[in-house]
């Protein structure tokens, strides 16, 4: 599956189907949480609250992966809905820190590899509900060995690197398998992020629209 460009996700319409926000610790009660800590970072307790809360078919399909899911294995949740405002704090942020470590980039350069990292707000599918950043748990209530933690950016964190063990890539498999079978779809440069609804789901069907435009949880 390849990285869409901005350019192209802008492109997809989108018709808010008004599918309420849904509070996963009520609705996925299987669930474990481990929210990451960028989101208390750039927002406090807020922000850490709101990213408990997705759409409610996001919650619906997840407990349907949880089901798939080997017996004895979970799902930790890192984020869900994120507001426009701490997402643009984290694209800025990522895109301070790429411009220093690439001090002859281009304004185009960097955005484009930004593209492999954090979304702009206007298309961010954490700001509209329709998004995940996840990984699996075992038996031991630990989680899987999947080859990257998730606040990296390399190679290495793209879904289908072919330089991570062979342990990581059974473990992704299984992943992969899950939340395909649920319904998701996968961000390619970040084995974690999964989503339905938003402009990237949208970008694989048919008729290419999405059903879940930004919102806000005041």
């Amino acid at each position: 599956m390849k990285i869409i460009s901005s350019d192209e996700l802008r492109k997809i319409k989108v018709i808010d189907n008004n599918e309420e926000l849904v509070d996963l610790r009520v609705y996925s009660p299987l669930l474990k949480f481990n929210i990451a800590s960028y989101v208390f970072k750039n927002g406090g307790m807020k922000s850490k609250e709101d990213a408990h809360f997705v759409r409610k078919s996001i919650a619906t399909r997840l407990n349907k992966a949880i089901e798939l899911l080997p017996s004895g294995y979970g799902i930790s949740i890192e984020c869900g809905y994120r507001s426009p405002e701490i997402q643009q704090k984290s694209y800025d942020e990522v895109y301070k820190a790429l411009s220093k470590d690439n001090p002859l980039w281009n304004e185009q350069e960097l955005r484009k590899e930004m593209e492999n990292r954090v979304s702009e707000v206007d298309i961010a599918p954490h700001c509209n509900g329709g998004a995940v950043d996840l990984t699996i748990l075992g038996p031991n209530n630990e989680e899987l060995d999947m080859g990257t933690g998730t606040d990296e950016f390399s190679t290495d964190t793209y879904t289908d690197s072919p330089n991570i063990t062979s342990n990581a890539r059974s473990n992704r498999n299984i992943l992969i398998t899950v939340m395909t079978q649920a319904g998701f779809i996968n961000f390619p440069a970040e084995w974690w992020h999964w989503s339905y609804g938003d402009r990237e789901w949208a970008y694989h069907q048919s008729n290419k629209t999405a059903m879940y435009d930004t919102i806000l949880i005041t």
